[in-house]
């Protein structure tokens, strides 16, 4: 299957990852189980970053950038959520990015690529926060993960490295569902490449 260029000048880069193949031409949404890139252009929705909050939230300002994990999903234990905000700190402050782990059962009928967008979006509008940084969502009940880049995040996240981050570092794991080992591989990933 061809891969379509959704594509546009400026937009976030996102790669969305399905267990099943489906590209939806009426909402411009490609999923396969290989990768796919795509871009539309909404509204901030406020629901997305004020829903509610996860059992795991945690939330801080590095150097003024924002970090965040919001565990909506409860796939993490609290330790393992605590540890993981913990290094995306510490990542933050050295790549000068914003980083959110986002997990969520419903996206309030967004697309991932709407819901990370708007999440991250609201939140960098609401805090005066810069634009550079990465969202990435795990959508446990449709099964799907994205990744969502903003500002310099973009060039240092091609799409080629984020068809390497989900398929030849985090597949397994995301195919077994052990996110606490994804999420630590992708916090080396931006440390390694933002850095």
């Amino acid at each position: 299957m061809d891969e379509p260029s959704l594509r546009a000048p400026g937009c976030s880069t996102g790669a969305t990852y399905s267990q099943d193949g489906v590209y939806d031409k009426d909402n411009e949404h490609y999923t396969t189980n290989s990768y796919g890139f795509i871009c539309e252009w909404d509204s901030i929705n406020e629901d997305v970053a004020s829903a509610t909050r996860g059992p795991n939230y945690f939330a801080e300002t590095v150097s003024g950038y924002r970090v965040i994990v919001d565990d909506k999903a409860a796939l993490l234990s609290s330790s393992e959520a605590r540890d993981i905000f913990s290094r995306a700190k510490d990542v933050s402050k050295r790549a000068r990015f914003n980083i959110m782990i986002v997990t969520v059962k419903d996206k309030v009928g967004k697309t991932d690529e709407s819901f990370a967008d708007d999440y991250y979006d609201v939140v960098c509008d609401r805090g005066g926060f810069p634009d550079d940084g990465i969202l990435f969502l795990i959508d446990i009940k449709n099964r799907t993960y994205y990744i969502s880049t903003c500002g310099r995040a973009i060039a240092v996240f091609p799409d080629d490295e984020l068809h390497n981050i989900f398929f030849d570092d985090m597949y397994d794991d995301l195919h077994n569902e052990r996110f606490y080992p994804v999420m630590e591989l992708l916090l080396e990933r931006i440390q390694e490449l933002g850095s």
